[in-house]
């Protein structure tokens, strides 16, 4: 089978992925299209200042997974997902961070016939994460999002749309709350017509925020204080806002670097692209690249719709080009054009001079969603073709919901360095208890329980906190196994045999399965988790990342026998949630529970 020449688009935010979409429809079976990201999902960017100021959405959704939603709607195989950053370009070849896996081979450069810039701009958090994967960047906007929780005095640096849009949505959620907006000019949103300007102070007014106005931020070299304590924001004509916690929502950086790499006299003295009318870059030694959206010096505003409308002049460019035909040219269609949120309910449509005339379009809505309407945007891109396995065996869309977050884990790039030094701790903690083969290969997890058993569950929500406490067994309490009923679940696993543990490990075990609704409130070290693992009769097989894979070696049930974990990050510490959470699925699958853990005598060890 032959190899398909690639088209690949490097950036892979709206602009990026429906160029990519197109493109892949435009020429199946002519080349291979590649989406080539950095981000372990996509990133839906308009969420971020919401999310950012409250912890009651769901944070996960807004990172949503580029496979198999990206190309779900392109012909079969026409598209690839190809996660990865890119180091350095030249005429013909994309050189990368990491060896991934390509048409069956393991490769750290790509060949290209033809190439489409979109890395668009960086802001500063939280508009821009400052990790590339999931896991952290739920963490980030929801470890914000506490912050503002937490602070009667915010003050929000920047009068742009994200700044506006923070200001707003705090005061009316919080409005017992003090929110200062601060914008270097006396005109918010000033790229707008001033009627825009207008109605945020209006909107302003209603709701109770202070705007100062007129003059720069100085901003400290160190940051600000982010411990809750109170602290003066300091401003070059001499007066301060004293605040708990300030927001810095100011300036845009474009990620041209790799342009600037292959052609510095590419990039224009703002640091975008430049590029020609047909949205090739303005270097005619590189006519097979283009450059898109807010990365590109386009002469529309920055924004998804106009960036939008970049995509089919590329994608027919192309296909010009291969039948050496006239190229068509990018034009403008109107001025800058913002659907901009102005608290959870209140939103407006604003088009500067449409079709050239005097007045803006001012269009008004109060249809705003408090998590502004994540269910549709997940749907849409792709996230519920992800769930499907599971809700196909039964289990209930809210457990997903839970639990989605744990299912999605991926590798995280920052875990690497950290992996390699564990790794040969877990392998001499395998050598010393358990005899595991290489060939011994870990069961894929992809459902939670049995493929077609309609009771497979995601672990269940914790009860009611009450005291822990503590009962050591020993021996002398070893219960007495009955053998089940017919008209039990002993159909979906075997009866679970007594295990005896060593003492500092049965502690964990009462932890896990703590009396009576108790909820235990103790950390335990990562290393000596897994210990307690191998003492009840698992072994451990290093997966890939951050996983490990637990095979329980005397299961004999008809359901799973291995679980997947994920080493915490950043601190190796497995927390009560986590434990219980894992206890949850030992005790659906493996019907183990805290009575039939006894500590191993002195002889037995």
């Amino acid at each position: 089978m032959s190899i398909l020449p690639n088209i690949a688009v490097i950036g892979g935010s709206y602009v990026g992925v429906n160029t990519a979409q197109q493109l892949a429809t435009k020429f199946h079976g002519r080349f291979q299209v590649l989406l080539i990201e950095k981000n372990s999902h996509f990133q839906h960017l308009f969420a971020f200042p919401r999310f950012a100021v409250t912890t009651k959405v769901d944070t996960h959704k807004a990172f949503i997974p580029f496979t198999p939603g990206t190309f779900a709607s392109c012909p079969p195989g026409s598209g690839v997902v190809v996660r990865a950053c890119v180091t350095k370009i030249d005429k013909s070849e994309i050189h990368l961070d990491r060896s991934v896996k390509l048409n069956d081979k393991s490769v750290n450069s790509i060949p290209y016939q033809y190439l489409i810039i979109a890395t668009g701009t960086k802001l500063t958090p939280p508009s821009t994460l400052p990790s590339s994967d999931k896991a952290d960047g739920v963490t980030y906007l929801r470890e914000h999002a506490q912050k503002v929780e937490k602070s009667s005095k915010i003050t929000i640096i920047g009068g742009g749309a994200v700044g506006v849009q923070m200001a707003t949505d705090i005061k009316e959620i919080y409005p017992e709350k003090s929110v200062t907006l601060v914008h270097s000019r006396d005109q918010l949103m000033n790229k707008f017509h001033p009627q825009l300007d207008r109605i945020i102070k209006d909107r302003c007014s209603e709701l109770g925020i202070n705007l100062k106005l007129g003059s720069r931020v100085k901003l400290p070299a160190k940051g600000y204080p982010t411990d809750g304590s109170i602290f003066n924001v300091e401003l070059q004509d001499g007066s301060s806002i004293s605040t708990e916690f300030a927001v810095i929502v100011t300036g845009q950086t474009p990620q041209s670097e790799l342009i600037r790499a292959l052609s510095p006299e590419t990039i224009d003295d703002a640091g975008f692209v430049r590029v020609q009318r047909t949205l090739q870059i303005s270097d005619t030694a590189y006519p097979n690249i283009f450059a898109v959206g807010d990365v590109a010096d386009t002469g529309a505003h920055k924004a998804a719709r106009p960036a939008l409308r970049q995509a089919p002049v590329v994608v027919e460019n192309i296909e010009h080009m291969t039948k050496d035909e006239p190229l068509e040219r990018y034009e403008i269609a109107e001025g800058p054009a913002i659907h901009l949120s102005l608290g959870i309910i209140k939103n407006i449509k604003f088009i500067n001079s449409p079709g050239g005339a005097s007045e803006p379009k001012v269009m008004w809505a109060d249809d705003g969603k408090y998590d502004m309407g994540i269910d549709g945007v997940w749907q849409r891109r792709g996230g519920g073709l992800w769930a499907k396995r599971l809700t196909e065996t039964g289990i209930s869309q809210k457990l997903i919901d839970d639990d989605l977050e744990l299912l999605h884990a991926t590798t995280n790039s920052r875990y690497q360095e950290e992996l390699q030094q564990e790794e040969q701790l877990v392998l001499d903690l395998i050598s010393k208890s358990v005899q595991v083969s290489c060939e011994d290969k870990a069961e894929a997890q992809t459902v939670w329980g049995k493929e077609n058993d309609s009771r497979a569950s995601l672990p269940t929500r914790f009860r009611t906190k009450v005291p822990f406490v503590s009962d050591p067994v020993t021996s002398a309490d070893m219960p007495k196994v009955s053998p089940a009923p017919d008209n039990t679940t002993a159909s979906t696993f075997d009866l679970p045999h007594v295990r005896l543990v060593k003492h500092c490990n049965l502690v964990i075990f009462q932890h896990m399965f703590p009396l009576g609704g108790a909820e235990s409130q103790r950390n335990f070290s990562w290393q000596h988790f897994l210990g307690a693992m191998v003492d009840a009769g698992f072994s451990i097989l290093q997966s890939q990342g951050s996983a490990i894979t637990l095979k329980l070696n005397d299961y004999s049930g008809m359901g799973v026998k291995t679980i997947v974990l994920h080493r915490p990050h950043p601190s190796p510490t497995v927390n009560p949630v986590m434990l219980r959470r894992i206890a949850k699925r030992m005790e659906k699958w493996f019907g183990w529970h805290r009575e039939m853990f006894v500590e191993k005598s002195k002889s037995e060890e």
